[in-house]
């Protein structure tokens, strides 16, 4: 709404999990809303960028994640974001998000698949690429995977785990999984 209130010929687009669970909803629902996408948007906002369309545009699953570029985090202004505090570091620091993984193998009865099987992961040597990267330009150190399952690829989180500590890098990270993934080598 405020960015059609600034200029009504803005184009407003919304993705996520709930535009892609209930996107005709979504978009009848929200009347700032010019287009909705469902699924993955990297394929759908490049379409919307070349040709502009309202309603519902469906995104395209990528299925090699690896061939995504890597997040520009200068695009981010973060003095505007809130720092969380570090026990290892044992100050605030910002908050970096990395996304490894898109999709999940449960069938969860309180869960809402928004993703077709299979799952998908980026290798742990595209990742540690993205994690040096903003490490180096950014200071990057609090890394959050924002991923709920993600030691369902255990054997890639050990290798990328292998490169972290090999590199000497000094980071803490948020990581999530189910207590069912985990086992003796998670430990």
């Amino acid at each position: 709404r405020a960015a059609k209130e600034v200029d009504p010929n803005i184009f407003v687009v919304l993705g996520g999990p709930h535009a892609t669970a209930l996107p005709e909803y979504t978009l009848k629902e929200c009347s700032a809303l010019d287009a909705v996408v469902a699924g993955e948007g990297e394929d759908a906002l490049e379409q919307l960028c070349k040709n502009p369309r309202r309603g519902v545009v469906r995104g395209v699953e990528i299925a090699d994640l690896n061939q995504l570029p890597l997040v520009d985090w200068t695009l981010f202004d973060y003095s505007k974001f809130k720092k969380l505090y570090s026990i290892l570091f044992a100050t605030e620091l910002h908050k970096y998000t990395v996304s490894i993984v898109r999709g999940c193998p449960f069938n969860c009865k309180f869960c809402f698949k928004l993703l077709n099987d299979p799952p998908r992961t980026r290798s742990a040597e595209n990742v540690f690429a993205e994690i040096t990267q903003n490490y180096e330009r950014f200071g990057a150190k609090f890394l959050y995977f924002s991923y709920s399952t993600l030691l369902i690829y255990k054997e890639n989180v050990h290798r990328l785990c292998r490169l972290i500590i090999e590199s000497g890098l000094k980071l803490a990270l948020i990581v999530q999984s189910r207590a069912d993934t985990i086992d003796a080598l998670c430990v």
